[in-house]
């Protein structure tokens, strides 16, 4: 175990789940302050991902100049900087700009956390360590609505809310360059073997692809959906928000502490169905069943990451750099249609597209073959 790599992932992965889950309740907020429609305003979602897409692709490059270490400050003070640009900004161009450099940071950070733990946990435990990162995202996503709760009364509270996440950054940022770094341990990613390996790297991240903006849809929007169909303030939309993470979190805390009967595969499939099952009951039965899907959702991101790197092995960073890279890129057409269709239709016609992706995830994960030597190490993860 290198427990360097375990520690920066956990706290780098806390921070990000700050940044990226503050914006989904203080985003009606920033609509009424510079008066925008769903449209322009879906922009900061937009723009946000697009970055991050672009942040995610440079990782390699960035590999070859830097280590995990270094990579994983650099996003850090990037993270900071764009946060402190969007809570003082005077327009929303210039939050724009500042959304723009969060989302750049989410890229190389995400490829960092990631490998670290990979390459700090030992294989028997990988999936624990894992599951735990992952949970760490989950606290933040409930601690971030409960932030903006306890702004609410402030004046212009989206600044303050981004500003104390701002703070977070920064001490990351501190904590990354001072901390003891081990050596790290030395990978050989090699060439891509023909146009069937990549493909069966497309195929398996775009499952994750799928999944992720749907979780991305009912976390960042499920505050929105809660305003306006259920006519709540601001405060207790967040409550739904911070609900919701809740379920994720005890979910994520459960696959690391507890064995699950089955495998790998298996366990995706069936948290895939009945966040499914769940979404859908909430669109048409009640609300609280979109909170319930937080449970549901909660282990696939640890199980999948997990997966990836036991099916590509020999090529974890490159492969989670293609993951993220494809995330962002699916999480921009997301945004800018939720944005469009919401303006259109209403919010409730936006949310439906949640139960769509996972049901395209889930054909996804079924339809995906396995190699030979992939197939039983996957079977003992």
């Amino acid at each position: 175990m290198i427990w360097q790599n375990i520690f920066l992932a956990y706290i780098s992965l806390f921070t990000l789940g700050l940044a990226d889950n503050i914006r989904g309740p203080l985003y009606p907020e920033i609509l009424r302050y510079f008066d925008l429609t769903n449209s322009t305003g879906s922009m900061v979602f937009a723009i946000f991902s697009l970055a991050s897409f672009f942040g995610a692709l440079s990782s390699t490059r960035l590999l070859r100049i830097w280590n995990l270490y270094q990579m994983l400050t650099f996003a850090a003070i990037t993270m900071a900087v764009g946060l402190f640009v969007m809570s003082l900004s005077p327009s929303f161009y210039v939050l724009l700009f500042g959304s723009a450099l969060v989302g750049f940071s989410f890229g190389p950070m995400g490829t960092s956390q990631n490998s670290l733990v990979v390459l700090g946990a030992e294989p028997v435990n990988r999936i624990r360590w894992m599951s735990g990162l992952h949970t760490c995202y989950g606290i933040a996503s409930f601690l971030a609505p409960l932030i903006v709760a306890g702004v609410a009364d402030y004046e212009s509270p989206w600044r303050w809310g981004l500003g104390s996440v701002g703070i977070a950054a920064i001490i990351l940022a501190v904590i990354c360059f001072s901390i003891k770094k081990p050596a790290v341990p030395a990978r050989v990613v090699p060439v891509d073997k023909g146009f069937g390996f990549l493909r069966r790297e497309f195929h398996l991240t775009a499952v994750m692809s799928f999944y992720v903006i749907a979780e991305i849809l009912v976390g960042s929007r499920l505050a929105q959906y809660m305003r306006l169909e259920m006519d709540s303030d601001l405060r207790h939309s967040s409550y739904a928000v911070t609900a919701f993470f809740v379920l994720m979190v005890v979910g994520r805390m459960a696959t690391s502490f507890f064995h699950f009967p089955w495998k790998l595969r298996t366990g995706m499939v069936v948290s895939l169905v009945t966040t499914l099952l769940s979404l859908i009951a909430g669109m048409y039965i009640h609300p609280y069943f979109l909170i319930l899907s937080g449970l549901t959702m909660a282990p696939f991101f640890a199980w999948i990451m997990t997966y990836v790197s036991t099916v590509f092995h020999h090529s974890v960073e490159k492969t989670i750099s293609l993951a993220l890279s494809l995330n962002s890129f699916f999480i921009v057409i997301m945004h800018m249609s939720v944005g469009q269709i919401t303006d259109n239709g209403g919010i409730w016609w936006a949310m439906i597209l949640a139960p769509v992706f996972i049901l395209i995830s889930l054909v996804l994960l079924i339809t995906f073959k396995e190699a030979p030597v992939a197939a039983e190490a996957g079977a003992n993860a």
